[in-house]
């Protein structure tokens, strides 16, 4: 993956790693720049953006955090756990029952361990 500024000329459909106000509009992280984005950042005066650009081997954000969940939660039914939606790459688990949480904190370290990219949080 490339990770970094980019002239906003260049920019069409990498993807926007930090949200940002465009036309009076904020246009959210994650976001693949289209022509329309383009356009509106150039007639805001904007000369450069933060980007990633991936290649062929990387996972995109959200099916990389929704690959995570199910892994964690293979049986989220079975579970009573929730997955909700990914969103800039975060996917939540809420618990559908009141009870007690009985978490395997090596493996939750061991999982963070792996990138400083991947975070479970607790």
């Amino acid at each position: 993956m490339r990770f970094g500024p980019l002239l906003v000329a260049e920019a069409e459909g990498t993807i926007l790693a930090h949200s940002l106000l465009v036309g009076g509009k904020r246009v959210a992280k994650g976001t693949v720049l289209t022509p329309e984005h383009i356009a509106a950042l150039v007639a805001d005066g904007v000369d450069e953006v933060t980007v990633a650009l991936l290649s062929t081997e990387d996972v995109e954000e959200n099916q990389a955090a929704t690959a995570v969940a199910e892994a964690l939660a293979p049986d989220p039914h079975a579970l009573n756990i929730r997955i909700a939606a990914a969103g800039a790459g975060r996917v939540n688990l809420y618990a559908m029952c009141a009870g007690v949480l009985s978490l395997d904190v090596d493996r939750i370290n061991a999982l963070n361990g792996v990138d400083p990219m991947i975070t479970i949080a607790t």
